[in-house]
């Protein structure tokens, strides 16, 4: 006769408090380094992100530009060399 394996704990609760706690965490220490204003202090990690990303190497994408040009119409063309 087989042993079925023990049921494991349900540990979404507990992770979800952690989670909260540690996001909570996060946004007071940046609240500290931006002096209480969060606008001041995204816009302070956006500029300095942008301007250190080089030196760590990392290759950012860029937006390709979409330009309108006219699509073909559905008839055949009525070009002529």
């Amino acid at each position: 006769m087989t042993v079925p394996p023990p049921k494991s704990a349900d540990n979404r609760r507990v992770m979800a408090r952690i989670m909260t706690h540690e996001v909570l965490r996060g946004l007071a220490t940046m609240a500290r380094v931006g002096g209480g204003d969060m606008i001041q202090f995204l816009v302070f990690s956006g500029i300095w992100s942008a301007n250190t990303q080089h030196l760590l190497g990392i290759k950012v994408r860029s937006p390709s530009r979409t330009t309108s040009r006219p699509t073909a119409s559905a008839g055949p063309s009525r070009r002529r060399i």
